[in-house]
């Protein structure tokens, strides 16, 4: 009997809310952010080849505020010539506040991110594709805050 109940203590234990997420669930998340990290590291390099690895066929991306455009080489040419107009800068994009949010094979993430004078938030929805690589479905940035003063 006490087998037992120390047995059902420890499953209530596994499922309190507390303890650290299950280890999957904490890989996904650090797969998530680091493909969200290396997205904008390509970017700041100009290295559209890096950005088409973490986009997924479907993805879309929200411009101008008020158009959406879809499909993977739509995409990558409005990134690309995004791109272009920071040719001849230096450019650092410091990513931070991200929450995580993983359903299945969907993930929803949102975090801050600052270059230069421009900060903004941006949502991501993120898909898990059949070799468990996380890639980026969905780009809403809003580039409408300036940056802190240090």
């Amino acid at each position: 009997m006490r087998f037992a109940a120390a047995s059902f203590l420890l499953l209530l234990g596994a499922c309190s809310k507390e303890g650290p997420p299950p280890l999957d669930i904490a890989q996904s998340k650090q797969m998530i952010w680091d493909a969200i990290k290396a997205y904008h590291d390509a970017g700041d390099k100009g290295d559209i080849d890096i950005i088409s690895t973490l986009l997924a066929p479907e993805v879309s991306l929200v411009v101008s505020h008020d158009d959406v455009i879809r499909g993977h080489d739509v995409v990558l040419r409005a990134l690309r010539d995004r791109v272009k107009g920071y040719e001849g800068q230096s450019r650092s994009t410091i990513t931070g506040k991200e929450l995580i949010s993983i359903t299945g094979d969907m993930a929803l993430v949102t975090y801050v991110a600052s270059v230069g004078t421009q900060r903004g938030i941006i949502t991501a929805v993120c898909r898990r594709n059949k070799d468990s690589k996380w890639l980026i479905a969905h780009i809403h940035d809003t580039w409408s805050m300036p940056a802190p003063k240090k």
